[in-house]
């Protein structure tokens, strides 16, 4: 995706480790032999990007932490400066955010030194990537923008791309969404130009994020429609599922349920196809309160199910408490008020297990509404008392919150 970091490798499958590892274990072999330093620097540094492609940012970081002394050694310094390129996105990856500014600004330095408006606009990506982490989104725009003109005198497209959708990136984060939109747009252009389908898309996506939460939904599906119109090849479903998410959420907004609930289908179809579980769990939960909404309850609770046991496999326990909590809302609508509260008891242990007072104010408003509606009146009261110090407003007895998808 084009807001990743900027790092010089060649991708590898796990099929494909064992056997570049190998590879480059004879190499640096070899190397060693023949006492030739940049090569021994060189064996190290491609070690580096095998175990950076399967995420092992440890031994990343000590195999490009080799290559650079050998490099240093031989004073190889255009290979010095790209090992310092990536060893600093190895640290950002590692969350080890001083180090990761440390090499990039190493990086930056040999460029400068060199005349190397490729990786100085490398250097100048990846630093803005950490700072966006950082939240520090004047400096990581300092830096995108020093990017973007890199990449213009170099007439990298490619590049030129990924600073337009990275600085689109930090100003959505900073709700400057005029600003946002025109480097989205820019982005999509240059994607389409080079047949860049996945940015482009990726584009697209953030574009309707951005009018669906200004409440624009017609410009947000036209950006969505967009996506599913680019002709995707085979294994590319995840992105289309994403695509037919967000659809439904905006049909959902405009209340359009039929609508919502045959795009959340064809987000759930496309995420099973493409394995990616956290679309199907969404999907299954905006689901379950687009058929609740449209009052068909033993459907809402059907998908409700689903979802919870996709939060339970995941360990993802906020999720569950939500889940826990529609899924009370709908057992409350049918009338089967013990549901109801095995259900609200349930995400009220999560809500005060995580310390999340919003969650356990919502539970504790509907369990008092349960018990009402039961007739025992002093639990009902003994909740609403609860439920008004957990939250300042009590929450309405609605589903909950749907979700929407975000890069």
């Amino acid at each position: 995706m084009a807001n990743q970091p900027t790092h010089r490798d060649a991708s590898f499958t796990l099929g494909s480790f064992r056997e570049a590892l190998e590879k480059h274990e004879k190499e640096l072999n070899i190397a060693r032999k023949a006492g030739h330093q940049v090569t021994e620097g060189n064996s190290y540094f491609n070690l580096g990007t095998a175990y950076h492609s399967l995420s092992d940012f440890p031994k990343a970081v000590e195999c490009y932490e080799k290559s650079l002394n050998f490099y240093r050694k031989a004073g190889d310094r255009a290979r010095e400066g790209a090992a310092y390129l990536n060893l600093g996105v190895a640290y950002d990856y590692h969350s080890n955010f001083p180090k990761a500014i440390e090499c990039n600004e190493e990086s930056l330095k040999i460029a400068s030194e060199a005349g190397d408006l490729v990786l100085e606009g490398d250097a100048y990506l990846n630093l803005g990537n950490v700072y966006k982490s950082h939240r520090n989104f004047p400096k990581a725009i300092e830096c995108y923008k020093k990017s973007l003109n890199n990449a213009r005198e170099t007439g990298d497209q490619g590049r030129e791309g990924d600073a337009y959708f990275s600085l689109g990136n930090a100003y959505k984060s900073h709700s400057d969404f005029p600003k946002a939109i025109d480097c989205y747009e820019k982005c999509s252009n240059i994607a389409r130009e080079a047949g860049d389908r996945a940015t482009e898309g990726d584009a697209y996506l953030n574009l309707g994020i951005i009018y669906d939460s200004q409440s624009d939904f017609s410009k947000a599906m036209e950006y969505y429609e967009k996506i599913l119109s680019i002709p995707w090849e085979a294994g590319d479903g995840a992105r289309e599922g994403r695509a037919y998410f967000n659809l439904g959420t905006a049909y959902h907004s405009l209340s359009d349920f039929p609508k919502a609930i045959e795009c959340y289908k064809k987000s759930l179809n496309n995420a099973r196809e493409a394995g990616d579980w956290s679309t199907e769990e969404d999907a299954n939960f905006n689901l379950g309160i687009a058929y609740h909404s449209h009052s068909d309850f033993p459907k809402a609770v059907e998908c409700y199910e689903k979802s919870l046991n996709f939060s339970r496999e995941a360990g993802d326990r906020a999720r569950e408490g939500n889940a826990y909590l529609n899924l009370g809302m709908t057992y409350d609508s049918r009338g089967d008020f013990l549901k109801a509260i095995e259900c609200y008891e349930k995400s009220l242990d999560i809500a005060r297990e995580a310390g999340d007072r919003a969650i356990e104010g919502d539970a504790y408003l509907n369990l008092g509404r349960a018990y009402d509606s039961h007739g025992n009146s002093p639990k009902a009261t003994e909740c609403y008392k609860k439920s008004l110090k957990a939250a300042e407003e009590p929450a309405a007895n609605l589903p909950g919150s749907f979700y929407h998808l975000l890069l």
